[in-house]
């Protein structure tokens, strides 16, 4: 997050890759240490389907049938983390991940999530290859392409953009970027 706007109701921010004006109200805002550790954690659950969703949670909607969308990359935790049960649900049929929620006070908090063994997930990186980047590529065949709507709320299935999200230049570029080991990328 590089500025606020006068308003206070924007921030600017910058990927690696990319510029954009986000409105605070979808940004949560943590510390580095807690960002490096989600972002370093040492077990990784990847999202490889076009789009999954955590399970249903019917007391609790900050975790519940969140859309999570190809190449999204979430630590994920041993079943017994969370003794067996997280949410009334049993964790052994599904994947246990943390999942960045923001507070009330746009103060980033990471909660336990579930995402059901049947979703498209692998735990392991996918092998760059050109069969695996069609494979993946065609994930998307038959979606809508064009504009966001303005007037769409969060987390509404919308249309795949070039501008999508800040990290989001194309299907296959973030599926590259995210989704390949450095080492199969050498070989």
């Amino acid at each position: 997050l590089l500025h606020e706007s006068a308003d206070g109701l924007w921030w600017f921010a910058q990927s690696h890759h990319y510029q954009a004006w986000l409105p605070k109200a979808d940004v949560a805002v943590g510390t580095r240490d807690e960002i490096d550790a989600f972002e370093q954690a040492p077990e990784q659950l990847f999202v490889t389907g076009a789009q999954v969703r955590t399970v249903f949670v019917p007391n609790d909607p900050a975790v519940s049938e969140i859309p999570l969308d190809m190449s999204v990359k979430l630590p994920r935790l041993p079943a017994a983390t969370s003794g067996f049960l997280l949410n009334g649900q049993n964790t052994s049929a599904g994947h246990v991940v943390q999942l960045p929620t923001r507070q009330a006070d746009g103060r980033l908090q990471i909660r336990e999530a579930l995402i059901a063994r049947n979703q498209d997930v692998q735990t392991t990186w996918l092998p760059f290859t050109e069969r695996q980047l069609l494979t993946q590529a065609f994930k998307f065949l038959g979606e809508r392409y064009g504009w966001i709507p303005q007037h769409l709320p969060p987390h509404s299935r919308l249309p795949n953009t070039c501008a999508h999200r800040l990290s989001w230049p194309s299907a296959a570029a973030r599926w590259c970027s995210t989704c390949c080991s450095t080492a199969s990328r050498r070989g």
